[in-house]
């Protein structure tokens, strides 16, 4: 029987020698040294918590454990995890897991910096601990490590591969010659969320500006047929949201939550006007879309977000062109190797190093938005009080619709990664420079920043000073 473990809520005091959860029925300890809590979201959300938790537990089995040694038998079955139960319990949250004897927080979510305020950090003090917290910086935290993930790299190839591949296979409106593209966000947050959708619309623009050469160089059919057609996003998203992400307007790109259920109207929506391929940055609500995908009998294919989500939706896996991937796993558990708990261990050190090159050897983490890559040398150092840039794939495996004729990584071979990166990078100076949105807030999702992000990518400007 596969375990469904119930992770203790915000409102449990944990006060025993040893964090509890509860796995089939029964009392089971974990792994009480490193705590996961969401950002009030569930932990199985098939998306950006649960894929912490994934990476923080294969710290724990596949790093930890063997390093040091121990047995089956004497392995705990996870780490410790909170949900709290809404965001103003954030900070009841923090300090029970303290409480509790932790010594690494892992905090997946932005609102861990915002409404969490950042207060993880500073709890975790009195324990001399550390915390990860991931999309958000450090925030000039001794004891905190950043892991900022560059979306928009993950957005743009996986809008590069919905495209061809949705041409490839005659899923597109005939009558028009066009593929009719949309995403939705959950909450705006420029770095978080707003990031991928960019990525997205960007890869729209720089499809269509390319030449025939290009396309075909990125898997698209050598027929006359497939050069006559265009990329477009669906009617309703043709003007992009307010800057002040309080109009009408916004409503058709943003949910304003991350729950399950919030993403039904504009899902429906965006089925209704027949979009070929939907994004959704919302968390759980990409199970909102699949059931208006299901509901409607709507060809409508679909582009994940976080992780490689046809894995989680057994029962959609027709649907999954790709997923806009940010490591998020295999991050959680590097990081948590290289906390100051464990700098001084040499084992787990060898154990994170070698972690490292099987899992995410393709991946480039950079020290800062343009400083230098991390080698295996440099990582054996703690991280704490710095920010590492994660760059951004997409996912190939076999059940995805990309793997057919190898069109991933046609596509990923394909484009410039050293243009596209230097786009994420003059995009994230934006973003440091303008802050993250709130009302009348700034926020990139404009036509001056896709503008710019295109022409960068086409090699058409320099990298900004």
């Amino acid at each position: 029987m596969k375990k469904l473990i119930s992770i203790l809520m915000s409102s449990a005091v944990v006060a025993s020698s040893a964090a509890t959860a509860i796995a089939c029925g029964k009392t089971q300890k974990v792994f009480r040294d490193i705590y996961l809590i969401t950002d009030a979201g569930k932990l199985n959300d098939k998306s950006f918590n649960e894929s912490a938790y994934s990476g923080a537990n294969k710290f724990l089995s596949e790093v930890y454990y063997p390093a040091k040694g121990v047995a089956d038998a004497d392995r705990l079955s996870s780490v410790a995890a909170i949900e709290p139960k809404d965001l103003n319990s954030l900070d009841q949250a923090y300090n029970e897991a303290v409480k509790a004897g932790a010594k690494n927080l892992v905090l997946p979510g932005f609102h861990h910096a915002v409404e969490g305020a950042y207060k993880a950090a500073e709890a975790v003090k009195a324990n001399d601990g550390s915390a990860i917290i991931l999309d958000s910086s450090y925030n000039k935290f001794d004891n905190q490590i950043g892991l900022i993930y560059r979306g928009d790299v993950s957005g743009f190839y996986a809008g590069v591969a919905a495209i061809v591949w949705s041409i490839n296979n005659s899923n597109y409106d005939e009558s028009s010659n066009t593929v009719k593209l949309a995403t939705y966000g959950g909450v705006h947050n420029n770095s978080a969320v707003d990031s991928f959708m960019l990525g997205f619309e960007a890869a729209i623009a720089w499809y269509n500006k390319i030449d025939n050469e290009a396309k075909k160089t990125l898997g698209l059919k050598d027929e006359d047929k497939s050069y006559k057609v265009k990329a477009d996003r669906v009617a309703s998203q043709q003007t992009l949201p307010n800057q002040s992400g309080s109009d009408a307007n916004d409503s058709k790109w943003f949910t304003g939550s991350f729950l399950v259920g919030s993403g039904k109207t504009i899902s429906d929506a965006l089925v209704q006007e027949k979009a070929d391929v939907i994004m959704p940055v919302a968390g759980g609500q990409t199970d909102d879309t699949l059931k208006s995908i299901k509901e409607k009998t709507a060809k409508t294919m679909l582009v994940g977000v976080d992780t490689d989500q046809v894995e989680a939706y057994t029962n959609f896996q027709d649907k999954f062109i790709t997923s806009a991937e940010k490591s998020l796993a295999s991050t959680t558990a590097i990081a948590l190797g290289h906390t100051k708990l464990y700098k001084e261990d040499t084992k787990v050190q060898e154990a994170i190093t070698k972690y490292w090159k099987d899992k995410l050897n393709n991946i480039e983490i950079t020290l800062g938005n343009d400083g230098k890559s991390m080698n295996e040398e440099e990582s054996w150092s703690a991280w704490e009080g710095h920010d590492y840039y994660v760059n951004g794939s997409i996912s190939t495996s076999a059940k995805n619709k990309v793997s057919e004729g190898d069109l991933g990584n046609k596509v990923l071979k394909g484009i410039d990664s050293k243009k596209l990166l230097l786009a994420s990078q003059n995009l994230f100076k934006e973003i440091d420079e303008k802050g993250n949105p709130k009302e009348g807030f700034y926020h990139i999702l404009n036509q001056k920043t896709i503008d710019a992000y295109v022409n960068t990518v086409l090699g058409q400007s320099e990298q900004k000073k």
